[in-house]
């Protein structure tokens, strides 16, 4: 049986994916002409994300792309996410700016930029130099002003992260002498009391939690970039927030 003919309707459907094409690029930077068409060799930047790019193949709607920063394998994506430059959006990642990484809002240095990534430097170790996405970096808050020779520990919260950077708890230095310890959740881990050898630039705890031995770290006090840091395990930091102890008992990760 031969198959029904279909009847000519009086108005042509646009296809679902050229109808996005034509307002995606109105929504992407407000114009048009901001749009690059798919052309074999030109450098182009895809969203989400205005990654740079150069052209493998076209096909229909469609555009075959090489990613110049990495962030993806070589693939298709729609033409409507093809842009001649990129949106303009304003973005922390500058070579030289202090930011604060996520997940974990770590202090880092921006050390280069390329398309949608950000090369930095952790100012407390927590990894080694490596690219993010810039979605994960935000301007850092003024910094803490620095102790050029300091003789105690600043006052409030420090987050405490193990290794490369598994969040652990925090700390409170509550005052000269005293402090208290908060799990990963929050919850009070036990307070006790401490004092400071302005000689050595190391932190005695005197009672409470962390005179376990499990917290096996140097103790030292350091001031490096601006960020004030206590060795209290040989693979835990304890890393000063710019808050003060009542702010950090209300969150666990400020």
């Amino acid at each position: 049986m031969k198959p029904q003919a279909r009847l000519r309707a009086p108005f042509r459907t646009i296809p679902f994916d050229l109808a996005l094409a034509f307002l995606l690029p109105l929504t992407a930077g407000g114009a048009l002409a901001q749009s690059a068409p798919c052309t074999p060799g030109a450098h182009v930047f895809v969203v989400p994300g205005d990654h740079p790019a150069t052209v493998l193949s076209a096909s229909g709607g469609s555009c075959r792309v090489h990613y110049d920063d990495h962030a993806f394998a070589d693939g298709w994506t729609y033409n409507f996410n093809i842009l001649a430059k990129p949106r303009g959006d304003k973005s922390p990642c500058v070579s030289g700016a202090h930011v604060l990484v996520d997940p974990g809002g770590h202090p880092a240095t921006v050390l280069s930029a390329s398309g949608g990534s950000c090369r930095v430097h952790y100012e407390d170790n927590a990894y080694p130099d490596g690219w993010t996405y810039n979605f994960n970096v935000k301007p850092a808050a003024s910094p803490v002003a620095p102790l050029p020779n300091p003789t105690t520990p600043q006052l409030g919260r420090y987050d405490i992260t193990v290794g490369s950077g598994l969040y652990d708890g925090y700390l409170v230095l509550t005052s000269a002498t005293s402090y208290e310890l908060f799990l990963p959740g929050g919850k009070s881990g036990g307070s006790g009391t401490y004092s400071f050898d302005g000689a050595s630039g190391k932190v005695h705890w005197n009672s409470g939690p962390l005179t376990d031995t499990a917290w096996d770290g140097t103790q030292q006090f350091e001031v490096s970039g601006g960020f004030q840091k206590i060795r209290v395990g040989l693979r835990s930091v304890a890393t000063f927030k710019n808050c003060n102890s009542n702010t950090a008992r209300s969150s666990t990760r400020g």
